[in-house]
């Protein structure tokens, strides 16, 4: 594809990527010329034709432009002076070609006001660290801006800064075949709290700029417990929220003063590995607004994320590869985790619950709302998980899975309090700890997950 012609510098400017704007001309009074009499002698070439990646010095001097740019961004190059520049693509190593989209052929070239200007953009799948090239032949006639008669040999070399891979929209990214194994979750419609209102959604007000370490006190952070090394996502995109999208940000997590600096596994924020942007190409800021991220969970320990938006409000997550009750994205990948180790009483599976589950005892009110055992639809018989006997299991591993399909809009568990069993002077029946598993959007204010069509539990 051609890059798209512009005549004058206000329409260069309007067309270009947001990503791009603010953008100076480059620097090029260091820039080296060909010696007189070998103006069509490249430097020196790696393989074939390519001389972009060359750091030899040997044949015409190789004037470096470098660049740091996220994958899916553009920049520009500007050189401002009266010069021909003819870019070469039979210079650059095969598959890291920068995409020129955008470039501005002045009618009349002017310093300083309009001159020989490009943009490019890093390919979205480009990998950390990465370098991708363009490169160029600049022909000056006259000495231009302190560049002197001659003949140029430049090549743009741009490093991958972050491994991100960007999408327009959260349903762009979760609808990827790829992104079929990750763990979501979703605020959607969620007030937000102010100096006088209680938390609700895992959203804090903070006054003041939280001291280090905040997001450590028991029960600030939001439990976001995966397997290791998951890929486990945050979405923000729901048009229904008080926040505003334009002011979200990702703020680094620091540790208590004078404790130890978090590190992989002990408190720094995961890998981020993909984010909905918007549209890159967008040339107006609003086209910019991230409102996902997603990150690889640690292989061990835990790590931060804080999300903040606006001055005062904060969303500290905690995720842990360690607790439980852990997320799963999928229903197999609970069979996989709770195991298969007591055949016939492991996994219990329901298709029908009309016809499989009673109804709920009636009550007053919800909150007296109790079960007995008369009620029970099923009795299950394990073997202990922590038997020393059983060779063949881990004890991080649940012994019994719960397993529901269907259309059902929300799905959870009795406290262990409204559980009962039916002697005279009925009693509350102990549980295991619970080992919640689903996967679906997030309703913070009651820890249920809620729009899924198929609901799993295990402990």
């Amino acid at each position: 594809m051609e890059p798209e012609s512009f005549t004058t510098k206000a329409a260069f400017d309007l067309a270009i990527p947001a990503s791009a704007g603010g953008y100076s001309a480059t620097a090029h009074s260091a820039w080296t010329a060909a010696a007189v009499g070998s103006e069509s002698t490249t430097p020196t070439v790696t393989s074939g034709t390519v001389w972009a990646d060359t750091v030899s010095t040997t044949g015409s001097t190789l004037n470096v432009i470098a660049k740091t740019v996220n994958n899916g961004d553009s920049f520009v190059i500007g050189i401002d002076a009266d010069a021909t520049v003819t870019w070469d693509s039979t210079a650059v190593p095969s598959g890291k070609a920068l995409v020129r989209r955008e470039q501005l052929d002045c009618a009349s070239i002017v310093v300083g006001t309009c001159y020989p200007s490009y943009s490019f953009r890093m390919p979205q799948n480009a990998i950390l660290g990465e370098v991708w090239y363009a490169a160029a032949k600049v022909v000056v006639g006259t000495t231009s801006n302190a560049l002197v008669a001659g003949t140029y040999y430049i090549a743009v070399q741009a490093t991958v800064n972050e491994p991100v891979r960007h999408y327009p929209t959260w349903a762009g990214l979760t609808g990827m075949s790829s992104r079929a194994g990750i763990v979501s979750w979703s605020w959607a419609n969620t007030g937000m709290p102010t100096s006088t209102t209680a938390v609700t959604t895992g959203w804090t007000y903070q006054a003041t700029t939280p001291t280090a370490g905040w997001q450590e006190t028991a029960g600030v952070a939001v439990a976001v417990n995966v397997a290791p090394s998951s890929e486990v996502c945050f979405d923000f995109s729901d048009s229904t929220n008080a926040f505003t999208l334009s002011t979200l940000t990702l703020e680094t997590p620091a540790a208590v003063a004078l404790a130890t600096t978090y590190a992989a596994g002990t408190g720094a924020q995961p890998t981020l590995v993909a984010q909905v942007t918007g549209d890159q190409l967008a040339n107006l800021a609003t086209g910019l607004d991230v409102s996902a991220w997603c990150f690889t969970a640690p292989a061990t320990g835990f790590g931060y994320v804080i999300v903040k938006s606006g001055t005062n409000l904060y969303l500290p997550l905690k995720v842990d590869v360690a607790s439980r009750p852990r997320t799963f994205p999928t229903v197999a990948a609970l069979e996989t985790d709770a195991g298969d180790r007591f055949a016939g009483s492991v996994v219990r599976k329901y298709s029908d619950l009309n016809r499989q589950w009673a109804d709920t005892v009636a009550a007053a009110t919800s909150a007296d709302t109790s079960i007995d055992t008369t009620y029970l639809i099923d009795e299950v018989a394990v073997k202990a998980q922590s038997d020393p006997t059983d060779k063949a299991g881990a004890v991080s591993i649940g012994a019994f899975a719960v397993l529901i399909s269907g259309s059902y809009t929300s799905c959870t568990e009795y406290a262990e309090a409204k559980l009962m069993d039916t002697a005279t002077v009925p009693a509350a029946l102990s549980r295991p700890t619970t080992w919640l598993t689903s996967f679906g959007t997030v309703d913070e204010a009651t820890g249920a997950r809620n729009g899924n069509s198929a609901w799993a539990f295990s402990w």
